[in-house]
């Protein structure tokens, strides 16, 4: 006889808990955690990557605004002090300056070897530095580190007014003789030139110097830039010759000093070089980063008689508008060709320094794309170079010291 069927307890809610979950379960809550995981990745990577590029670009947007803001101050200052006294000796004179600290005395200028980079190859190297000139503005076409422009820019200040005033002679040792000393200060840094003169001299007034209210007739010289000699010609010399004129530079103390020049180097850094060395060395001073170009053109004057109206856009190079020789060489030693020159055009390719991993630039870009072919330059990038982003940024500065010139004399 079959015995009743021992019925099952029912199983406690305790032990239905601990039957966990089942191997199925488990591989579809992995499945589902690893795609929640990848997705919030995918996100996490595109917003970074964004973010990245955002960055960048603002940088780049921002390093370029500042540097042609820069160059733009720069050029707005060029000729300021010198540039109505067209020829009376200023412009185009041989620049000789040195330098005193901690009692030794230092030649800056005439450069008594090349400059460092990214400017080593100005006008050819150590011999043609050697010959640089008094000019408004300067450009030396693709002698940067970088293969970019050089640009060079020089400019006096307000103190003796816009335009260099007479000098009558020495009054004793150390000491000129002008019409008056209004408006100068001590420490201020001044250039003395003549008509005919190949050489002119970077001065200062001495620390010493206190004028009267009225004025005095009598400078003294000290200081950190006094210097008694240009070359072959003394200070006494130079001062004494029938056409002397004294132009303020700057002050010493006041760091407003504007003989400057800018290059862009290898490295893709705007650099800036006092030519006076006024911080105490000949350092370049990196000014801005992924500048990967720099290039600049002369708006001239090509009217027979100078009227102050640009006529044509031109290379820094021979065979200029005109056929006139627009080479750094040649403006910097003929005057009339400077006072041509109303305008300058500054072209910079920037660069972003955040690498894509895509291509994402053109192959090449152009600068002053709007203008003859003869004035455009075509920058071509490298496959490696166009995981960054690129932009072009340029700047038309009209140069107002020029455009107030005194007639010639």
């Amino acid at each position: 006889m079959p015995f009743p069927p021992v019925p099952t307890p029912p199983s406690s809610p305790r032990r239905l808990a601990m039957r966990g979950i089942s191997l199925l379960e488990l591989l579809v809550a992995m499945a589902l955690g690893l795609i929640v995981v990848l997705a919030v990745m995918s996100v996490l990577v595109l917003g970074e990557s964004n973010r990245r590029t955002t960055t960048g670009t603002n940088d780049m947007n921002q390093s370029g605004s500042f540097a042609a803001t820069v160059i733009d101050r720069a050029l707005r200052s060029a000729g300021a002090g010198f540039s109505q006294g067209y020829d009376w000796g200023v412009l185009g004179c041989k620049i000789n300056a040195s330098r005193t600290a901690g009692g030794t005395t230092t030649s800056v200028l005439p450069a008594s070897a090349a400059f460092g980079a990214p400017f080593a190859e100005l006008l050819g190297g150590a011999s043609g530095a050697a010959n640089l000139r008094v000019a408004p503005v300067l450009i030396d076409q693709g002698r940067s580190g970088g293969g970019s422009d050089i640009l060079i820019t020089m400019g006096g200040s307000a103190p003796l007014g816009d335009i260099p005033r007479l000098v009558r002679g020495t009054a004793g040792t150390q000491k000129l003789l002008l019409e008056n000393t209004i408006g100068m200060q001590p420490a201020d840094v001044l250039l003395l030139s003549a008509k005919n003169v190949t050489d002119c001299l970077v001065t200062q007034v001495d620390s010493s110097f206190a004028p009267p209210t009225g004025g005095t007739d009598t400078l003294p010289l000290g200081g950190t830039y006094y210097r008694g000699s240009a070359g072959s010609t003394t200070l006494d010399a130079l001062a004494k010759s029938p056409d002397a004129y004294l132009t303020a530079l700057g002050n010493a103390d006041g760091d407003n000093l504007q003989l400057q020049m800018f290059g862009v180097g290898t490295d893709r850094i705007l650099y800036r070089e006092d030519l006076l060395n006024s911080a105490g060395s000949a350092v370049p001073e990196p000014m801005a980063e992924g500048v990967y170009a720099l290039r600049a053109l002369y708006g001239v004057d090509t009217t027979t008689v100078p009227d102050g109206v640009m006529d044509a856009w031109v290379l820094p190079a021979a065979g200029g508008a005109g056929a006139t020789d627009y080479s750094i060489g040649a403006v910097m030693t003929t005057p009339d060709t400077m006072r041509r020159i109303v305008a300058v055009r500054a072209s910079m390719l920037l660069r972003s320094t955040v690498y894509e991993k895509d291509l994402v630039a053109d192959a090449s870009y152009t600068l002053f794309a709007d203008l003859p072919a003869a004035q455009r330059y075509t920058i071509s990038l490298s496959n490696d170079d166009r995981h960054y982003r690129y932009r072009i940024v340029e700047t038309i500065v009209p140069l107002r010291n020029l455009l107030m010139k005194q007639p010639a004399s």
